[in-house]
């Protein structure tokens, strides 16, 4: 090994030990170190750290071997001119196993008589670095993960712990138990448990699936919340949604009445459903006056039963709509196919076709099928379709005496 060999070696070990120093005193003074170094890590936090941290204090001692060598090193270098031993020993100290990295206990049983207890472990000052690279880069990445998983979830922690006082103290209000505020108060128990146990065996997600949870039993509360607050009003308001299914039916059945008097085969027209069903022993109105006369059925019970009338009213609502369209239908297509014919007689007669016999036959016999009852609504639209053809074709031209 040359001079120059010498003090490139010693100048980079100098940094790398002041390096090292920095970078231990930092991980030392680490928050989610000295917890970590503190506690008793369980779980998945143990098996990915337990080796490491249990070794980490060595990194200090490691060290302070190097420092020794590397200053006896320093002190060779400068300490004369560099004849032959001197080289040797700096390329000792500086490549060869010059550092104490452990001293092994030889047991007195597989001792040697002319054997020491103790034997040095030495290694060069480069295994030593890969040495602690071994152990400290593990440590480093561990409590780097940690404390990003602290710095996500404790905040989410405590949102949701506030959440939680105001979501019990609301079902306590409502008399209720409410399984979303229960299993996020034991989600935010075993959630704070595992940060301090086992931070590394929480979900990755856990601070998503905590901010789901806490979403999930505050809408779910509110919706309770809203339902207990407007179960009066909304009892009130069936008798309007009551008093509006009765004209629904009224004009679907009065629809169905015209349709199949004033129409020839009208098709499938929908039947409706009973009085009875609104007004009867056991309708809708018989079922809203129990629910509104009953005071000592628990709210939530009185809340599920008028949800239910409501669902029923809201479906026999669309009913009776679809069943009025469908059987006012043929009676709108009638009345459209008289608008038709209407306005195809007054073309003709803007065009000075007024007395034209063949349009005069066609208009009368439309017009007849139009409005005699029932119509024949095919039929109709047949000699519509025909007297507006008749329009288009060119008129006859008038033969002379």
């Amino acid at each position: 090994m040359n001079e120059t060999q010498i003090d490139e070696l010693l100048t980079r070990y100098e940094a790398a030990e002041g390096r090292i120093a920095s970078n231990l005193v930092e991980l030392d003074a680490h928050p989610t170190y000295k917890i970590l170094s503190t506690g008793s890590l369980q779980g998945e936090t143990l098996a990915q750290l337990g080796t490491a941290m249990a070794a980490a204090p060595n990194l200090w001692g490691w060290l302070s071997s190097m420092r020794e060598v590397v200053g006896e090193a320093r002190e060779v270098r400068e300490g004369g001119r560099l004849n032959n031993d001197r080289k040797k020993r700096l390329a000792d100290l500086l490549s060869g196993p010059s550092v104490l990295l452990s001293l092994q206990v030889t047991p007195l049983a597989e001792r040697d008589l002319v054997g020491t207890a103790e034997n040095e472990l030495r290694v060069t000052i480069d295994q030593l670095l890969t040495k602690m690279r071994e152990v400290y880069e593990p440590v480093r990445d561990g409590v780097a993960e940690v404390d990003r998983r602290w710095r996500e979830v404790l905040p989410r922690l405590d949102s949701a712990s506030t959440t939680l006082a105001r979501l019990q103290a609301e079902v306590t209000r409502l008399g209720i138990v409410e399984p979303l505020v229960s299993e996020l108060d034991r989600r935010l128990a075993s959630t704070r448990n595992a940060l301090m146990d086992d931070p590394l065996g929480l979900s990755a997600t856990a601070g998503t699936d905590l901010d789901g949870l806490v979403s999930r039993a505050a809408a779910q509360v509110g919706e309770l919340g809203r339902g207990h607050d407007e179960l009066d009003d909304d009892l009130a308001g069936t008798e309007a949604k009551l008093a509006e299914l009765r004209v629904l039916r009224a004009r679907a059945e009065a629809a169905y009445s015209e349709t199949a008097t004033k129409i020839t085969d009208p098709g499938d027209l929908i039947r409706l459903p009973s009085a009875e069903a609104i007004d009867g022993p056991a309708g809708l109105a018989s079922r809203a006056d129990t629910i509104r006369s009953d005071t000592t059925t628990p709210w939530l019970s009185r809340r599920t039963q008028l949800d239910g009338l409501l669902d029923t009213i809201t479906a026999m609502r669309s009913q009776l709509t679809r069943a009025y369209d469908a059987n006012h239908a043929p009676v709108q297509r009638r009345d459209e196919l008289r608008g038709l014919l209407s306005a195809l007689w007054a073309k003709a007669a803007g065009v000075g076709r007024a007395e034209d016999p063949l349009l005069s036959d066609l208009h009368d016999e439309a017009h007849n099928e139009l409005f005699t009852a029932p119509t024949d609504l095919t039929r109709a639209e047949t000699l519509v379709g025909d007297f507006a053809t008749a329009i288009r074709a060119p008129a006859p031209t008038p033969t002379g005496e």
